[in-house]
């Protein structure tokens, strides 16, 4: 076997961006005479972007966003390099004038540099901003600004400055067209053409039909010109050229035939000046070769006419423009779906805003583009980034907003009229059971917005909102009407049953308020995710509705006219209307005349009864045969309403079904013991005589109603748990199926505050069912989930239900769920230490952003547990706990460094159950996986250094050498198999105390395979003899801080059998930096095997830089940078069968100077992912890094390691090297299948790095 060692050559330590710079992939001109040539790329995992602007001057150059085009409201750089070196600032544009310096400098500056006439300048910032003087980058197009001077005065730029839009974050790259029957269209707006800038206002072509013959130069739309009106090319004031996508062009000559085409030249000329002359136009670029699809521009929105009018002194007036795509068949034979791939927005001098809904089934699926900073000044023809489908039969929305409180007359334009059709408002439900409450509603996912519309059968105000539990207490509500002096609307909240509060911030937003012919119409908007302690967030979960009204405009009690109704907005499932067989819909309701004592009803539940029931039966439940019939049919609880079946599935009665009794049981609640009560309530049914396509069917599921268990008094927070796995169902049925469930039912009695419904498939949370976070006893309901969930057969369903006892003296009974060794919500665990005296079990909750974390420790003293950036103390993120001779007790705390962590202001942690017995203590929390606490540590799903410590008695005081770290993956966890015994081992290496003699010595472990020329043993210093260096093919590594690593069962390194034998070399690099003598090691790394085989060779590629001297890294650096970079595309030229690599695990490997090390992995020029990063590395913890899942690196990519080291503490160059001191930049990936390959790394180009450190001579 011969190894190959692959060493591609890179730029320098400190990377040069060339043309292939893979940080870098994307670049345009931001001018038309190439003076201004904008880079970028961006990192959405780390969610930066990175900026290169090279302009042809040695002055000042700015470059930044706006959101018109325009200086006003403009986030701006300004930089250069002057006589006293390089200046750059982070800036914002208050109008025109020289911006301003911001007080928060979030633009990075990596390098400026000023040779041949050439300003380049790199930078780099968040995409998302948090500063409101700066703008986020989205993934919209955005308008670029840029300027430059001459010199480094920072003055008026005079004609050197522009604009450009471009998408930066989804770009689609322009072509340059080579040169048939088909062109591109470069809509230009040049200088020498646009002779008068001040008078052209918009350009647009126009193919003219066959019957226009002759030339015509005439007024528009005063002949036989307005027949011309397929629009090919459009032009708008401050756009620049367009190109259209390499797989379109518009069609000319040829096939096509020849045709006349208007230019429509639109002017703005309000003083009426005379002799002005102007000959604007428009210049084609073409091509001789066809392209795949014929483009074409169709216009959409308002038809331009006088037909309605704008208000004057209007702040925010909305109209909108519908295009029905349906409608396209009708008047073509052939229509076919539109691609949209360019969007241009057009208004006049009001316009504010611009948006282009698209609306699919009555549902807005998308926004084709948007505009939230309209400005006439700055018109241009917008690239999607991607192209958008638009299906026939989709609605296309065109909606403008308008200002215009500096007129004082009406502005005329069409307004399109908020019919029935209105696709802003999609869905609606009357609220109440007479009808005379009406919601409409829909919601803009893109914006993050939701739209209501509320009629109201009144004269007087009307109330609508949002409760936790349907009662008032807690509830988020508008109020308003039209009232003697005009409109009145107001954002509240309710802190009990009394007037509602008006809200100190007011998020709800009044569209239109009137009032006629008895009804009351109140149209309004708010943000679905609400960031107001008085507002209740809107979620994809039913929610419970509230409205009330009275019959004047004095808001006083509201009497019976209020309601509640429980509905699902974001994921609305509408009802249907029963026709007229063997299915019927159920509608439970509780009617007034039915529940004729609605303070005893408690809850209904209505049984079919199995065929040996064949006589009636009115006794009290459960106590004769009645108790067989335990078929759920029908569920109704108090507060609840109607409920119908979707329109796929139905209840089965009579017809094959049979005939069968059906046994109705009412729960009272009669806690006086009132004598002479009498009750009529029951259920009403409505059956339809048309086959559903689906039987239906209830399944109770939780805990078995018996007093097994109880719940203490005085429990704040209670939970109990009722599993059901459904792995059982195919023992007890024949046929079982998954099911797919639509609607659920949550119930407890007076004491439960909550009840979440998991869902868990291979030992995983997948879903919640159902949740309701402020039950309330009052208001039960079965819930539409607004869509079918399915529970596939080995899931498991928990439900988990929390209950307040703090009003109770005694136990309340119940069964409760025991934490047993199968319990679903911890299924992963991992012993921290190899003594196996701690261990940690967690699951996580991906819906509520929740982990929990059980933590068993051999002790009776303290535990704690945390997270640590380094795996050390500093920094770190803990919990302390235990129960002492006063009970229990349990600290969020942090750690400053290597003493008592301090307690944190806020107890972010919450502590579930805590117990000691038999010489252990296990802990049982939870937290936000989210940290909204600057003393804790969010909770990735990247590995992360977890510490541990504990004492033997519950003084805290220091741990000795009780304490430890391990780096797990909590969020994406790869379990760990144990080795059962051949040709295939897995490696386990271990850091233990009897291995490592000398702790302080030991810096980190590489195992290397030789080539069967290496026949003899040799012991020797690395690196020193020809023998040792051939013996580089890397089978095992080890760094100080590491602990034990297992590979994955699918993999392991191959050894003896087929593979033959061969010398292995163990090389231990020490650190003895005072060069003590007479020490003397042992250390080494155990192996486990195993004879059975696994699947795949395992193998480990080394990537970065080639550890050798020809590089530097300068001292009292801050924060130096430098790059290693593994072309894949070369694997191929050294390999007969190379294959793309599947990397589980990785090693990052610096030494005393590294601070960060990132393995970025690109495609196509585009970061996909990072491999491994580890923001805050510490030399002092080393491991071998578990992936969680296996990551694809194909042949072709690249993987760019980038190290950043901090070396403000020396006072001389640091070179690469063996050394502790010197430096290393390395990346160890653990892949299969192994490949005949040791190493994909670059070497520093020393002429560069001699020019950059000034060092003639290299070491």
């Amino acid at each position: 076997m011969v190894t190959f060692s692959l060493a591609l050559l890179l730029l320098s330590v400190q990377w040069s961006w060339a043309q292939e710079d893979p940080l870098l992939p994307f670049s345009e001109y931001l001018d038309h005479k190439n003076h201004v040539l904008l880079r970028w790329g961006f990192d959405e995992i780390q969610r930066t972007i990175l900026f290169e602007v090279t302009v042809n001057t040695t002055g000042w150059v700015g470059f930044g966003f706006s959101p018109n085009g325009g200086m006003a409201g403009a986030d701006i750089v300004i930089g250069g390099v002057g006589p006293d070196g390089t200046y750059f600032t982070d800036r914002h544009a208050g109008g025109n004038a020289i911006p301003e310096v911001d007080q928060l400098q979030n633009y990075e500056l990596l390098s400026l540099t000023e040779a041949n006439g050439k300003t380049v300048m790199k930078f780099q910032r968040s995409i998302d901003s948090c500063d409101k003087d700066d703008l986020s980058i989205t993934d919209l197009p955005m308008k670029l600004i840029y300027a430059y001077g001459e010199n480094d005065d920072i003055t008026y730029h005079g004609t050197q400055r522009g604009t450009k839009e471009l998408n930066l974050l989804k770009y689609m790259p322009q072509i340059t067209p080579p040169n048939s029957n088909y062109f591109d269209v470069t809509m230009i707006n040049i200088e020498p053409l646009i002779k008068n800038v001040d008078l052209v206002h918009h350009l647009l072509l126009y193919r003219c039909p066959p019957i226009v013959t002759e030339e015509l130069d005439v007024e528009c739309y005063t002949t036989v010109d307005a027949q011309c009106m397929e629009v090919v090319a459009a032009w708008g004031v401050g756009g620049g050229a367009f190109e259209f996508p390499e797989v379109a062009g518009l069609p000319i000559g040829g096939n096509v035939r020849e045709f006349f085409y208007r230019l429509e030249v639109h002017y703005n000329n309000p003083t009426i000046a005379e002799g002005r002359v102007d000959e604007s136009g428009l210049r084609f670029h073409y091509t001789s070769e066809l392209r795949q699809h014929d483009a074409a521009i169709l216009m959409t929105g308002l038809a331009v006419a006088p037909g309605y009018a704008i208000p004057p002194k209007a702040k925010s007036f909305l109209t909108y423009g519908l295009c029905d795509t349906a409608n396209i068949p009708k008047v073509l034979e052939k229509a076919n779906d539109l691609q949209v791939f360019a969007v241009m927005l057009h208004t006049h001098l009001v316009g504010r805003k611009v948006r282009v809904g698209q609306f699919r089934a009555g549902e807005q699926i998308d926004l084709l583009v948007v505009d939230e900073n309209y400005d006439f000044e700055y018109q241009e023809m917008l690239n999607l980034g991607k192209t958008k489908t638009v299906k026939l039969n989709d609605k296309v929305l065109v909606q403008c907003t308008y200002n215009t409180e500096n007129l004082d007359t009406l502005t005329w334009v069409v307004q399109w009229s908020w019919a029935q059709e209105d696709p802003l408002l999609p869905f609606s439900e009357h609220l109440d059971p007479g009808h005379n409450v009406r919601l409409r509603w829909g919601f803009d996912e893109i914006q993050g917005t939701i739209l209501f519309e509320l009629t109201v059968n009144t004269s007087g105000w009307v109330g609508f909102g949002f409760s936790p539990n349907g009662g008032m207490a807690g509830a988020d509500m508008v109020i308003g009407g039209v009232g003697p002096k005009g409109t009145y609307f107001t954002d509240r909240h309710a802190g009990g049953n009394s007037m509602p509060v008006v809200d100190q911030q007011q998020n709800y937003k009044l569209l239109s308020l009137i009032e006629s012919d008895g009804k009351t119409v109140m149209k309004f908007q708010r943000s679905i995710d609400s960031c107001d302690k008085d507002d209740l967030s809107i979620t994809d979960l039913p929610m419970k509705l509230i409205y009330a009204y009275g019959q004047t405009d004095d808001i006083t009690y509201h009497s019976t006219r209020r309601g509640t109704k429980e509905l699902n907005l974001l994921k609305y499932m509408p009802r249907v209307n029963p026709p007229n067989s063997n299915f019927f819909d159920i509608t439970m309701v509780n009617i007034e005349p039915v529940i004729s004592n609605i303070d005893l009803v408690h809850h209904l539940l209505l049984y079919r009864c199995p065929p040996g029931v064949t006589e009636e039966l009115d006794v009290e439940c459960y106590t004769t045969v009645d108790a067989q019939c335990m078929e759920v049919v029908a569920v109704w609880g108090v507060g609840g309403g109607a409920f119908e079946f979707p329109e796929v599935a139905g209840l089965p009665i009579g017809g094959n079904v049979g005939d069968f009794f059906y046994r109705l049981e009412v729960h009272y609640n009669n806690p006086n013991k009132s004598a002479g009560r009498v009750d009529n309530s029951g259920l009403r049914f409505y059956y339809t005589s048309e086959l559903r396509q689906h039987d239906a069917a209830i399944l109770m599921t939780g805990l078995a109603v018996a007093p097994g268990y109880a719940i203490p008094p005085k429990a704040k927070s209670f939970l109990t748990y009722g599993l059901c796995d459904t792995a059982y169902i195919p023992q007890v049925l024949e046929t079982p199926q998954d099911f797919q469930v639509f609607a659920v039912m949550l119930h407890t009695h007076l004491a439960g505050r909550k009840v979440r419904v998991g869902h868990f498939r291979g030992g995983k949370q997948i879903d919640l069912l159902a949740v309701d976070e402020n039950y309330d006893f009052e208001f039960q309901k079965v819930t539409n989930l607004g869509k079918s969930k399915t529970v596939k057969l080995g899931d498991k369903l928990l439900v988990e239900c929390t209950y307040n006892t703090e009003n109770r003296n005694t136990l309340t009974w119940v069964v409760q769920w025991s934490w047993a060794q199968e319990d679903p919500l911890l299924p992963f665990s991992e012993h921290l230490d190899p003594e196996h005296n701690v261990r940690l079990k967690w699951g996580f909750d991906e819906i509520q952003g929740t982990i929990l974390f059980e933590l068993t420790v051999n002790t009776s003293g303290w535990v704690g547990f945390g997270f640590s950036p380094k795996g050390g103390m500093t920094g770190a993120d803990m919990v302390i706990g235990g129960v002492g001779p006063k009970g229990t007790y349990f600290t969020d705390r942090h750690a400053v460094g290597n003493s008592i962590p301090v307690i944190d202001q806020k107890q972010n942690y919450i502590l579930l159950s805590l117990n000691e017995s038999n010489g252990r203590t296990v802990m049982k929390f939870q937290r936000s996986i989210e940290a909204c606490d600057e003393n804790d540590l969010t909770i990735t799903d990247l590995p992360m250094k977890l510490i541990y410590a504990y004492g033997q008695t519950d003084d805290i005081m220091y741990h000795s050498n009780r304490r430890g770290t391990k780096e797990v993956n909590l969020l994406k966890y790869m379990p760990r198999v144990n080795p059962p015994n051949s040709k295939y081992f897995d490696m386990t290496m271990v850091n233990i105390e009897p291995v490592i003699t000398n702790f302080d010595l030991v810096h980190h472990l590489l195992m290397y395979r030789c080539p069967p020329t290496v026949t003899e043993p040799l012991e020797a210093e690395c690196y020193t003899s020809f023998k040792t260096n051939l013996c580089m093919e890397t089978v095992a590594v080890w760094g100080v801080g590491g602990a034990a690593f297992e590979f994955p069962e699918v993999a392991g390194l191959p050894i003896g059998g087929n593979v033959g034998d061969f010398l292995y070399r163990l090389e231990v690099h020490y650190n003895n930096p005072n060069k003590t003598a007479g020490r003397v090691d042992n250390s080494g790394l155990r192996f486990y095997y195993t004879s059975e085989l696994r699947q795949h060779d395992a193998a480990v590629l080394g990537t970065g830089l080639v550890v050798s001297s020809g590089y530097a890294i300068p001292p009292k650096a801050k924060s130096f940078l430098t790059y290693g970079l593994c072309d894949t595309a070369y694997i191929s030229q050294v390999l007969e069968k190379p294959q793309d690599l599947q990397v589980f695990s990785v090693m990052l490997h610096t030494h005393l100077a590294g601070r960060k090390v990132r393995v970025g992995h690109f495609r196509g020029e585009k970061q996909i992912d990072f491999l491994a990063v580890d923001e805050n590395y510490d030399f002092e913890y080393q491991d071998v890094t578990n992936l969680g899942k296996t990551k694809t690196v194909k042949l072709g990519d690249k993987l760019l390691v980038e190290c950043t080291y901090n070396t403000e503490n020396r006072s001389a160059l640091t070179w690469g090297g063996l050394s502790t001191s010197d430096e290393m930049c390395l990346a160890f990936l653990f892949y299969y299948p192994a490949m005949n390959l040791s190493g994909c790394m670059s070497f520093p180009n020393t002429t560069t790095l001699r020019a950059e450190m000034g060092t003639p001579n290299l070491k």
